[in-house]
């Protein structure tokens, strides 16, 4: 009886070191999934993350064929700068162009003057052939 009875508490033993380890391996195992559950959640943000940056790669990209355009557009109006400056650098100074500005203006005047003074002339001619005609009649 008493080889029975220890083998019993023997068995008891061993049943309380095989339940705490077992306990031990659920605490592990228990562990073990919080942090595979934490993986995912980190997994998940990583992944929103990485979407996030794509978008922001893809606006980069757009931004940088924009810019692509403007310093197309930027180089076209550089040259046309460029042309330009040859042409004024061509045009006679400034003082020049008022002087035959100034000069012009008073050819118009004179012109101006010059054709008053015309047809003051005809309408005085056609007076004295109206009176011409009177006198012959």
């Amino acid at each position: 009886r008493r080889d029975v009875e220890g083998q019993r508490a023997d068995v008891d033993r061993k049943s309380v070191a095989a339940l705490s380890e077992l306990a031990a391996a659920e605490a592990t195992a228990s562990e073990a999934l919080a942090k595979v559950d934490l993986l995912e959640v980190e997994k998940a943000q990583l992944a929103g993350a990485l979407r996030e940056m794509q978008a922001e790669r893809d606006r980069a990209d757009h931004l940088l064929g924009d810019n692509r355009v403007l310093i197309g557009e930027l180089a076209t109006t550089r040259e046309e700068l460029l042309k330009a400056e040859e042409v004024l650098a061509e045009c006679p100074p400034a003082e020049v162009m008022a002087a035959q500005a100034a000069g012009l203006a008073e050819m118009e005047q004179t012109v101006d003057g010059a054709r008053r003074k015309m047809e003051e002339v005809e309408e005085s001619n056609r007076r004295l052939e109206g009176e011409l005609t009177e006198v012959l009649v």
